[in-house]
This record gives structure tokens, C-alpha cells and sequence, in this order.
């Protein structure tokens, strides 16, 4: 008799039950793709109305961080592509000596990596996409483990 999935004998695991293994006649690429298509519906469900407003909202609370990281991605947008200077100093504030940003949180997910978005869609529509793949990676990484 076995017992969650455990044989009394052995106390080894069946065949068929091997961890990190797919189901008979389901691979695990489908496998993975079911999960991340979950953690698409849950994001969109517990982000809801965000999907909506991708282009002209920013979740969260009108005082939070969240407008930093805007900004933050507009300046070096703007620093590296309309000035052509140092995005990690930011000559206005504390003007006249400037602000290293070096010193703040940077994100380079958020201001970096983003970039390419930030130039084609806007710093809204950025980083709303980055907070909602924050759930989807995150929840499709702890299935994954």
C-alpha cells in the first residue's frame, strides 16, 4: 500500500512521481505555461482595474515610491537619449552642486533595462508592465522551485 506516494517496502518514491517531473502525457514546457498563465489571470485579478489604465495610471498611494521610479526612469531616459549626460548625477537638485544618484535607490530594472520601453511607450506604461511582471516572474519563479 502506498502512502503519499511512498511504497511501504522501499519508502521510495514511484516512477511516475518523481519531483520536477510532468504529469503522463504532459510535457513540461505545457506544464510551465499553464503556471505562468495562471499568475497572468491572478496579476490581472488582484491589480484589477490596472489593465485597464496601463497608459494613464500609477498604482499606489499619490505620496509613495512609486513616483521616484517615474521619475526616475523619465531622467535617464532624458539624460541618457535628450541630453546626452550622466543620468547618475542630477545637476537640478540641490542645485548648484547637484545630486549624485548614485547615492538614491537607482532600480536598474526599473531606469536600465527599462529603458528601451521607457523611449517607445512612456514612463506609465513601463512601469506599470514592470509591477505586474514583478507578480507574474515572482509567482512563476516559486512554482518553478
Amino acid at each position: 500500500m502506498a502512502l503519499f506516494g511512498y511504497t511501504e517496502s522501499t519508502g521510495d518514491r514511484p516512477a511516475e512521481a518523481k519531483p520536477g517531473t510532468a504529469p503522463p502525457g504532459r510535457s513540461q514546457a505545457w506544464t510551465h505555461a499553464l503556471a505562468i498563465a495562471f499568475f497572468v489571470l491572478l496579476t490581472l485579478a488582484v491589480t484589477w482595474p490596472l489593465a485597464l489604465h496601463v497608459a494613464d495610471r500609477v498604482p499606489g498611494w499619490y505620496a509613495a515610491d512609486n513616483y521616484e521610479y517615474l521619475w526616475k526612469m523619465w531622467w535617464f531616459k532624458h539624460a541618457l537619449i535628450d541630453t546626452l549626460q550622466n543620468p547618475l548625477i542630477a545637476p537640478h537638485i540641490f542645485y548648484p552642486q547637484g545630486y549624485l544618484l548614485a547615492f538614491a535607490e537607482i532600480t536598474p530594472l526599473h531606469t536600465i533595462a527599462g529603458l528601451p520601453f521607457t523611449w517607445l511607450w512612456g514612463e506609465i506604461p513601463t512601469y506599470n508592465l514592470f509591477a505586474m511582471l514583478s507578480f507574474i516572474v515572482s509567482g512563476w519563479a516559486a512554482f518553478a522551485l
